[in-house]
């Protein structure tokens, strides 16, 4: 830009000319160039800008500077050139913003409006893929990959398509392969394939037509539209929703008969992107959380068992140490197949590591072993974590229940038999109603909850209560919206509210409306819900100890319909149960005498009002005693010190 102020610059001095070349001026004095017919003007206007704009640009008063510049302006177009032809192009620069301007088809392009066009065409790459379905067969639920390849089959061939935009929408947590899903059958269907991220690409109509321009000119093709979720952000006159009314008004029905598929991504939920938005798909799938079978089926193509030949270039690892490939797919739930991928290579680079110097390209790598795997999964950590509600599958079993042998026994009956054998209670038509958890707080409700999921094989969502709970009208129930539809997509799931009688008090009749009613309601929309979608595999359970504050509604048989009480250690094997379970039968930590010491500590008089919080809160004094005498094992002494200073 500094040609502009190239000519009489040996007459002024003192000019600092980082300070001249603005953000906006450079833009607006090119015009000025472009459209000027008397060339002798220019050195007086440039001495005008230099003189008169010489202070600093900044964040905070660049509206200030800018309106100073198109004063300039304007006096240069009043003083020094005909006011025909500029006075046109003054009045609409200062009646619109800079965003406008770059935004208008109609305005004379600037340097930088033209790098911006220039970036958007380049941003445009179409090719077929190398991916097949092949590639991801038994890494992807089969139902799932079927129907999407099916909606993208009968779009892309014209004489088949009907008269609706041929839209297809997929949603999904990060990294669980929807990219890859959509290039794997653009490849086996040998069509053009052409991406473009909304955050990326520039917010105008004339970026948009480019865009579909370009795949209708390839067709048949793919056009996927990545992070959909982004027009929302862009959410102004030239933003996202005079996008949305562009897709919906004008590009998307020119699509119909082109053999042109529109394809539509987001990790975002659907119940929390705006209505007009996914209006624009006519078919919408969800992914959902990645199922053991399917974690096993893609390490399978990375991990060998044993000291087996690989059959596959790509199966580089060896398992030792008696793991085996179902023992890593139980211990990554949560985990996405790019977080397997990433996996693999912490699992490799572990394996180097341990090399040392000795590595080069002829070492044998060694093997993997449940060492090296757990300090892998340390480095790698599922991307859904980052969510608000993470999903996975708790580690507690019921071994860590101590005690409570009624309860675990009316679970299997009434609960697990359901679970376990689904097919069956589908042909027999069983309800899947809900628990609820009742009992003095630090019983194990919430811990009964995890041993239950676990068991069962379901992911575990845990909501609390009063974190749904929020002050913005509607807010609450979106909230209640959003936690059963990720439990749908990531079925099979169970669903834990705890304190769930924070979000269903009970309706009084002098309270017909509020805040609290509308969240019941919606709570129990949801709850029949679950009960209508059978083929739905989610579970409710919720936990409190004020079960009399609960709406009735909600407790009612068919939504949380079975009610089990989980009452305090009432006998001395049970406080011995409890206690076991909290050391590992005496192991970790160890005890010195073993189950001995922990059968007297529970006969002891003064644990017979204790709950299961109660007893664990007694064997952490009794640590913190044996740590104060510089031991790493606990003795009986250590229970009474722990005794006496509770007791307080």
């Amino acid at each position: 830009m500094s040609f502009i102020f190239t000519e009489h610059m040996d007459q002024i001095t003192d000019i600092d000319y980082l300070k001249i070349q603005r953000k906006y001026l450079i833009p607006l004095a090119e015009s000025f160039i472009e459209i000027a017919e008397n060339p002798s003007s220019l050195p007086e206007f440039k001495d005008f800008i230099i003189s008169n704009n010489s202070t600093p640009c900044n964040k905070d008063n660049v509206k200030n500077w800018r309106k100073d510049a198109l004063n300039a302006l304007q006096y240069a177009h009043k003083k020094l050139a005909p006011v025909d032809i500029i006075e046109p192009e003054t009045s609409n620069i200062l009646k619109r913003t800079c965003d406008e301007i770059d935004a208008d088809e109609s305005e004379p392009l600037t340097s930088a409006r033209k790098r911006q066009k220039l970036a958007s065409k380049c941003d445009i790459s179409c090719s077929i893929p190398v991916n097949r379905v092949t590639d991801i067969k038994g890494t992807v639920p089969n139902n799932l990959l079927d129907q999407v390849a099916l909606a993208l089959k009968c779009n892309l061939y014209p004489e088949d398509s009907l008269d609706i935009p041929p839209t297809v929408l997929i949603n999904g947590p990060p990294f669980c392969g929807k990219t890859k899903l959509i290039k794997s059958i653009a490849g086996t269907l040998q069509v053009n394939y052409i991406s473009v991220t909304v955050g990326v690409i520039n917010p105008t109509a004339r970026s948009w037509r480019e865009i579909f321009c370009q795949a209708k000119k390839f067709a048949p093709c793919i056009l996927h539209i990545d992070a959909i979720e982004c027009m929302e952000k862009q959410n102004a006159p030239i933003g996202g929703f005079r996008v949305v009314c562009l897709l919906k008004n004008e590009l998307l029905p020119e699509c119909v008969g082109t053999g042109v598929t529109i394809v539509g991504e987001t990790r975002r939920l659907l119940v929390s992107l705006p209505q007009d938005l996914t209006d624009l798909f006519t078919d919408r799938f969800t992914f959902g959380m990645m199922e053991e079978s399917c974690r096993l089926n893609l390490l399978s193509k990375y991990l060998l068992e044993g000291n087996s030949d690989a059959s596959s270039d790509t199966k580089i690892l060896f398992l030792g140490d008696g793991l085996t490939i179902r023992d890593v797919a139980r211990r990554t739930p949560g985990y996405e197949a790019g977080d397997l991928i990433r996996l693999i290579r912490a699992l490799y680079m572990e394996l180097i590591s341990k090399l040392g110097e000795e590595c080069d390209g002829n070492s044998a790598l060694g093997q993997v072993t449940w060492e090296v795997l757990d300090a892998a999964l340390n480095q790698v950590i599922p991307a859904i974590k980052n969510t608000a509600e993470f999903v996975t599958i708790p580690d507690v079993t019921w071994n860590d229940v101590g005690g409570l042998e009624k309860t675990k026994t009316q679970l299997y009956n009434q609960f697990m038999l359901l679970v376990n054998d689904w097919e069956r209670a589908q042909k027999l038509r069983r309800r899947s109603g809900g628990v609820l958890l009742e009992g003095p707080p630090g019983c194990g409700k919430t811990l009964i909850a995890k041993a239950l999921s676990n068991t069962a094989g379901l992911n575990f969502l845990s909501v609390k209560g009063p974190e749904i709970l929020n002050k913005y009208q509607g807010e609450s129930e979106r909230r209640i919206r959003e936690i059963f539809e990720r439990a749908r997509a990531c079925q099979p799931c169970l669903v834990f509210f705890d304190e769930i009688d924070a979000i269903c008090p009970r309706r009084d009749g002098d309270e017909s409306s509020g805040s609290r009613v509308s969240v019941v309601n919606q709570m129990l929309v949801e709850l029949d819900g679950i009960d209508k979608h059978r083929q739905a595999r989610v579970f409710v359970v919720g936990a409190t100890n004020r079960k009399d504050m609960i709406d009735e509604a909600i407790l009612r048989p068919g939504r949380l319909g079975l009610h089990l009480y989980v009452a305090p250690p009432e006998s001395q094997q049970d406080r011995a149960d409890v206690l076991s379970a909290c050391t590992r039968c005496a192991t970790a930590p160890r005890i010195e005498g073993g189950m001995d010491v922990l059968n007297r500590v529970a006969a002891d008089s003064r644990t017979n009002t204790m709950s299961g919080a109660d007893l664990e809160n007694l064997l952490e004094a009794a640590k913190l005693n044996a740590q104060l005498e510089k031991r790493d094992f606990l003795i009986e002494a250590d229970f009474r010190v722990a005794l006496q200073e509770l007791k307080k």
